[in-house]
Formats: C-alpha cells, sequence, structure tokens
C-alpha cells in the first residue's frame, strides 16, 4: 500500500495542476453561446417544444413526446426555470411509469422534486411525490411508497386529489394484505362528498373495486356485491377500460372456483383488451384462459402469451434504451450546460491546493482500500462455491455407492426365488426398476453440470425432463443468451436452483404449467418463473419447503431471489450479476 501511495500520489498532484491550470481559461466565445440559450427566443422555442410534446402525448405517442419533453427541459433549465423545467420532468417521469420502468421513474421525479425543493409549486410537488409513491408500491417497497404518499398529502389543497392520496395509500396496505387498514381508509373515502359526488363516480367504482379484491382475498362473501356494483357504475359510463378492469376481477374471482364462469370473463377481458390495445390486460386474460384449460385447450393460450410477453418485453427494454438515450445523450445541449457547469466551478473554486490535494489522497486510499476487501471477499465466496460444488459431487457418489444394499437384496431374491416364476420375475423387474430409478435420479440431482459451450443444452435437456402428460413446461428465450460472460460458479448455482423449483413443483404444486423466461443486459441476468400450481403461504416461504437453499446458493454468487405467491400458483425471479 506504502509502495502504491509513493507511485500514485505524486501522479494524481501534478494531474491536478495540469488540470487547475487549463481550467482557468474558458474558451473563446463560451459566454456567448450560453448567453444566447437564455434569450426571449431560447424560452419561446421551450416552450413550442412543450407544446409539440403535450399534443403527442394525448395521442400516445409517447416515445416522441418524451423526446420533446427532454429537449424543453434542457432549454428551460440554461435559463434556470425551477417551474418549466420541472414540469416536463414530471411528464417524462409518468411516461416511463407507463411503461414500467419505475427505476428510472424514480430518478426523473427525483429531479423534478430538486428543482421544486425552493419554490411553492404545490400541485407539481404533490404530482412528483404521487408518482415516487407508485414506483415504489410497484416494486414492493411499502414504506417508502407510504413515505411519498405522505409527502404528496402534504401539498395537495384540493379535496379530489386529496381522495386520490389517500385512495392510493389504501391500495399500499392492501398490497400488504394489512386489510383493517385498508378497509378502514375505504370507508372514510366512501363518506367523503367528493366521492359521493355525480362527477367522481368513475372514481367511487374504483373504490369499491378494490373492496371486492379484499374481501375476495378474505374469502368474504361480500366480495361478489362490490364486484357487482363496481361493474355496475362501469358498464352504465361505458368505459372500455374501466368494463375490462371489472371482468378482469370476474375472471380472477372465479379462478379454481367456475371455470367456466373464469374462461367467460377471461374471453370478454381479451376481447376488450385486443380492441383498446392493452397489452397487459391480454397477458392477465391468457394466462386465466390457461389455468382454465386442460390438456390441448391449453396449448393456444400458452403459446399466444409466450408470444405477446416476448413481444412487450422487447418493446419496453427498447423503449426504456430510447428514453435513456433521449434523457443522457443530447449532445449539442449537453455540451454547452457541462461548459457552463465548468464556468461555475472555475468561478467558485477558492480552495486551498493542499486541502484539495489531501482529500484525494485520501479518497485514494479508501478506494484500494474497498478495492482489496472486495477482491479478498469475492476469493473467498468462489472458494466456498467450489467447495460446495465439490461436496456435492462426493455425496451424488457416496449415495449412489450405497445402494449397493438394495442390490444386494436383488441379487439374494434371484438366488433364493424360483424366477421362472412369472410373479417372481415381475417382482424381479420391479426391485430393478426402482434400484435403477433410484440411481438416476440421485445421479441426475447431484452429478457434474455442463458449465462450457454447451450448458444452454444441458439447463434445457434438465427443464425439459419435467415436460410430462400433465406438465406443460415452457422454456423463453434460453438460446437467446449469450451465456460467454456468465462464469461457471453462477452457471452452477443457477441450474441447482431451476432443478430444486421443477422438484419442488413436481413434488409438492400440482402445477399444470410452468413458464420460464430469460432475458440478460449488460449486466444482470433475470430469470422469471412462473407456474400455476397450489403455491405457498408466505410462513412457508420463510420456514422451509426445500427452497432455503435456493436462495443461500443465489446469494452466494452475488444474486437475488424473490418468491411471491398470488391466490394460486408461484413466481419466482432471479436476478444474478454477469
Amino acid at each position: 500500500m506504502k509502495f502504491i501511495c509513493r507511485i500514485v500520489i505524486p501522479f494524481l498532484t501534478a494531474l491536478f495542476f495540469l488540470q487547475f491550470a487549463a481550467c482557468t481559461k474558458p474558451k473563446e466565445g463560451f459566454t456567448a453561446a450560453d448567453n444566447a440559450l437564455a434569450q426571449p427566443d431560447s424560452v419561446k422555442l421551450a416552450q413550442a417544444y412543450i407544446a409539440k410534446a403535450e399534443a403527442l402525448y394525448d395521442k400516445k405517442v409517447f416515445d416522441s413526446a418524451f423526446l420533446y419533453y427532454n429537449k424543453s427541459k434542457n432549454l428551460f433549465s440554461v435559463a434556470k426555470d425551477s417551474l418549466w423545467v420541472a414540469y416536463p420532468l414530471i411528464k417524462m417521469a409518468r411516461i416511463q411509469k407507463i411503461f414500467g420502468d419505475y427505476f428510472e421513474s424514480e430518478a426523473t421525479a427525483i429531479e423534478a422534486v430538486e428543482y421544486l425543493k425552493h419554490t411553492d409549486y404545490a400541485n407539481y410537488k404533490c404530482e412528483a411525490y404521487n408518482i415516487l409513491g407508485i414506483s415504489y408500491r410497484k416494486r414492493s417497497i411499502f414504506n417508502k411508497a407510504l413515505y411519498y404518499y405522505d409527502q404528496a398529502d402534504k401539498y395537495t389543497k384540493d379535496s379530489l386529489p386529496k381522495c386520490i392520496v389517500k385512495y392510493n395509500k389504501a391500495l399500499v396496505y392492501t398490497d400488504k394484505k394489512d386489510y383493517p387498514r385498508a378497509l378502514k381508509m375505504l370507508n372514510d373515502l366512501m363518506l367523503s362528498d367528493t366521492i359521493q359526488h355525480r362527477s367522481n363516480i368513475l372514481f367511487k367504482s374504483h373504490l369499491l373495486k378494490t373492496y371486492g379484491d379484499i374481501y375476495a382475498d378474505m374469502k368474504d362473501p361480500k366480495a361478489l356485491f362490490y364486484m357487482n356494483e363496481a361493474y355496475g357504475i362501469r358498464r352504465a359510463s361505458n368505459d372500455s377500460l374501466e368494463l375490462c378492469s371489472s371482468y378482469l376481477q370476474f375472471a380472477t374471482y372465479y379462478k379454481g372456483k367456475d371455470s367456466r364462469k373464469q374462461k367467460e370473463y377471461a374471453t370478454k377481458v381479451f376481447a376488450i383488451a385486443k380492441q383498446v390495445n392493452s397489452v397487459d390486460d391480454k397477458l392477465a386474460a391468457l394466462q386465466l384462459l390457461i389455468s382454465a384449460n386442460s390438456g390441448n385447450a391449453m396449448k393456444e393460450p400458452a403459446s399466444l402469451y409466450v408470444k405477446i410477453r416476448d413481444s412487450i418485453d422487447k418493446v419496453r427494454l427498447r423503449a426504456k434504451n430510447e428514453f435513456t438515450a433521449i434523457k443522457y445523450d443530447s449532445k449539442e445541449l449537453d455540451d454547452k450546460l457541462k461548459r457552463q457547469q465548468l464556468q461555475n466551478k472555475l468561478q467558485e473554486q477558492k480552495h486551498n491546493t493542499e486541502e484539495i490535494v489531501f482529500i484525494l489522497v485520501a479518497i485514494f486510499i479508501v478506494i484500494i482500500a474497498v478495492l482489496i476487501y472486495f477482491i479478498q471477499k469475492l476469493k473467498h465466496k468462489k472458494a466456498r462455491i467450489q467447495e460446495v460444488y465439490s461436496t456435492e459431487s462426493r455425496i451424488s457418489k457416496k449415495i449412489h455407492d450405497e445402494l449397493a444394499n438394495d442390490i444386494f437384496n436383488v441379487i439374494s431374491f434371484t438366488e433364493n426365488k424360483d424366477i421362472a416364476n412369472p410373479a417372481m420375475r415381475e417382482k424381479l423387474l420391479q426391485s430393478l426398476d426402482s434400484v435403477y430409478s433410484k440411481t438416476r435420479d440421485i445421479s441426475r440431482e447431484n452429478n457434474a453440470i455442463e458449465t462450457g459451450g454447451d450448458y444452454p443444452e444441458a439447463l434445457k435437456e434438465m427443464l425439459a425432463e419435467y415436460n410430462t402428460q400433465t406438465t406443460t413446461v415452457i422454456i423463453v428465450n434460453l438460446e437467446g443468451i449469450n451465456w460467454q460472460p456468465v462464469n461457471s460458479q453462477k452457471k452452477i448455482a443457477l441450474y441447482r436452483v431451476l432443478q430444486e423449483l421443477m422438484v419442488n413443483m413436481k413434488k409438492h404444486s400440482g402445477a399444470t404449467t410452468v413458464v420460464m423466461r430469460f432475458t440478460k443486459d449488460d449486466t444482470m441476468l433475470i430469470v422469471h418463473y412462473n407456474d400455476n400450481g397450489s403455491g405457498f403461504t408466505n410462513k412457508q416461504l420463510v420456514l422451509g419447503n426445500g427452497l432455503k437453499n435456493t436462495q443461500n446458493r443465489i446469494s452466494a454468487v452475488g444474486g437475488t431471489i424473490d418468491f411471491t405467491s398470488p391466490a394460486k400458483g408461484l413466481k419466482v425471479a432471479i436476478e444474478l450479476p454477469v
């Protein structure tokens, strides 16, 4: 460490002085270029961008709307108009939320909040905090969602926005299954004059629908009453999307109770979703149709589900990439803004050179220390993983050897029994088949795993073994993944975890459909597992079901695994850094 410091510190010091000297003279023409951006003509251009973005937003041409909102934001930020910077940022966050990109939506909304910090624009603050609440709720980070809804409530002045924020909080408690608190909030809302006003009748239907969801989850027969109340309002309004939501609620309610009604309502959902091009509702309808059918009848909706799921994933990923490029790669304005930031830094730079050097050295030492710590930790982790894998192979061999007792019994049987007798011969064959099955299963579950170029094929073959007459296993995009950057330890961990999920599905869940979808970007490999089996309670997920080991395996290679069990079935999300 001392040697490294002796070599690097003089270099950093020299580099700093060179940079300082270079920055003391801004480029010629810099001030004129930036002043031009702040002129009234530039503000008018930004306002024109806003108007164009609004028109595109109303037509649901969200990608182009996002582009023009971003252009206006860049121009207004140079003009230092906080309100007109925050407004397009809020609209951009909304668009990102529509496309399900809740991480980027959160980042954009936070940027808007920063611009609004020292202003009195309550409505914009309310909207920005509300978007943050939605973003965290959709990611099941409930405490933060409630915190941001409380922040939004502080800035709501009108009665309807207050009701909306309170309703959003009730949805958080519904998601948390804190039904007493959710019902209390809904009851308070239903008593308010705002909700009872005729102009808010559709909003009232949302409250009634939520009552239905809560009571359905509580197995309370009142659920159907509230569902029908909500449906009656929506049928009178003849709003396609609202009707689609009610039909989806009915189909979900009858799932596992009345397959005929389940199929009837799911079919209605699909028809409306196709008409209004709501892909999420299409997917929900197809899932319900899959679970309501069996045998060949479920193959068509299952195939269509996979096709639509792949398509929407590609569209949303493309949109996310486009939005990111639009937001962060506006080169021409970016360069001008960077020059302006540099000019501000040069004007404010009054720190002592020795203090800056000291800070640089301290940061450098901390970085080196952290790097050494993580490198050592990674080495130990890899050694532990390799040891676990070696132990598994040894256990596989040991268990296989211990089958000698069963084989000895078979040999004794052949020596002491008349195997010419058909009944004895049949019993012998059954014993041999049992020994073979045990050997094959133990070997398959503990054998060495191919981690080279044939890994995808080996993984596919293992998963395909669970594809039976009663269980359909659908594998999506396995061949489309580039496995080259994924190291051997992570491949082994993923193989074993998926094998454990499939064994658990076969032994306990009674699932008829299993869908596994593989996706990968530059930093993360993601596997989504879904089945329509019996699922688990929260207690079962914590205490056992043979799945605790899967969490240990994934954690050991730096990944995460998340189990969720809806009314029926199991959903598992696995994320591995690559």
